[in-house]
């Protein structure tokens, strides 16, 4: 199972999102899902949008993702570091696996990161490695953009 959703509405942009890798959890901030600025809009609203532009990304990566190819998929945005996907095609199948980057997460914003891939990427300790079918990374991504509402 993969679902990145709100956890906490209100709680002020701190640690009201959670990412969900099987059993394994992250939680996170919206803080910078709403500072993008190349999305307008204020407030829920806002924030909403980002992550489905986000969650699009995702899709989009992952769908024209090459057999035996990786890409970075970020999901966790702070001042010194950001936090990522990694997905990597194996056939029909993704691999993925979260992990930090010391790439700040003022330095792009999340509604357009496809010009950012992270170079020291290191797995977040404890995060399982998920496999799934593309298409069912697909669906996961959709609900997920879906229950934002």
């Amino acid at each position: 199972m993969l679902a990145f959703q709100w956890d906490s509405p209100g709680s002020g942009g701190h640690d009201d999102l959670v990412l969900r890798l099987g059993d394994w959890s992250h939680r996170c901030d919206s803080y910078y899902f709403a500072l993008d600025e190349n999305i307008a809009g204020e407030g829920r609203t806002h924030v909403i949008a980002v992550m489905r532009a986000l969650l699009d990304q995702w899709k989009a990566h992952a769908s024209s993702l090459a057999d035996g190819a990786a890409v970075f998929m970020p999901f966790d945005f702070s001042d010194q570091c950001t936090a990522w996907l990694r997905i990597s095609r194996e056939g029909t199948q993704v691999s993925i696996r979260a992990g930090w980057s010391d790439l700040e997460g003022y330095s792009f914003f999340p509604s357009d990161y496809s010009a950012v891939q992270p170079t020291d990427w290191r797995s977040i300790d404890g995060s399982p490695r998920l496999v799934m079918t593309i298409d069912d990374f697909v669906r996961a991504v959709d609900a997920s953009a879906l229950a934002l509402s």
